[in-house]
């Protein structure tokens, strides 16, 4: 493991090679964007300031991995082909009677690659949660459904992540003469009808991470 000093010493390095003869401790606070009196009790305390040292790389798009343990591009390139990362968003898609999601946030959601190519999501690339029963037994209440953006056009029976002026729900989908139902497999719900014009499909539904109740 790392000490403080040694990523001072690191970064010195890296300053050397940009031309700046000799770099000192406080050339690196400077960088980090630290006062220099700061910087001196982190490395005497060996506490690493994380945040300024990646702020740092990131400024000079240099690769992490490299940094802290010494891995090539080629390396971190192989290892990170074995995940797929899809973008997890807060919002609830509603299986019942609609979500509504004032404000929506997102954080990376790692797959395994083996999984990817169990479940046949390899085009899925977000993912969202479900509330609700409607889609029950397939889907249940508290689920991730994993979305398609790319394939919007919608094929009768499949279901999709449909955003309408009533919120976004999670529904089998079925067109005839330019209005759309959304049919739950819940037999407690009726079907909603709406104009195409009145929706937007965000992308098909190609896998369900289900937790047991």
């Amino acid at each position: 493991m790392q000490t403080c000093k040694e990523l001072i010493e690191r970064i010195k390095d890296i300053l050397s090679t940009e031309g700046l003869k000799a770099p000192k401790d406080m050339d690196v606070a400077k960088e980090l964007k630290l006062h220099p009196n700061a910087l001196a009790q982190a490395k005497f305390q060996n506490r690493i300031p994380y945040p300024n040292i990646m702020d740092f790389l990131q400024r000079r798009q240099i690769s992490i991995n490299l940094f802290f343990y010494g891995q090539s591009l080629e390396e971190v390139a192989k290892a990170s082909e074995r995940y797929k990362i899809l973008k997890l968003y807060t919002a609830n898609a509603s299986a019942g009677f609609g979500g509504i999601n004032e404000r929506v946030f997102c954080k990376d959601l790692i797959v395994d690659d083996f999984l990817i190519e169990t479940m046949g999501i390899k085009n899925c690339n977000e993912a969202i949660f479900v509330v609700g029963d409607s889609m029950q037994e397939l889907i249940m209440d508290g689920s991730i459904a994993l979305l398609d953006r790319k394939d919007t056009a919608i094929k009768d029976g499949k279901i999709y992540a449909i955003n309408s002026l009533d919120g976004l729900f999670i529904k089998q989908c079925f067109v005839k003469d330019g209005v759309i139902e959304l049919h739950s497999l819940n037999t407690l719900y009726t079907p909603l009808k709406y104009d195409l014009n009145e929706i937007l499909i965000l992308g098909r539904v190609r896998g369900v991470i289900n937790k047991i109740i």
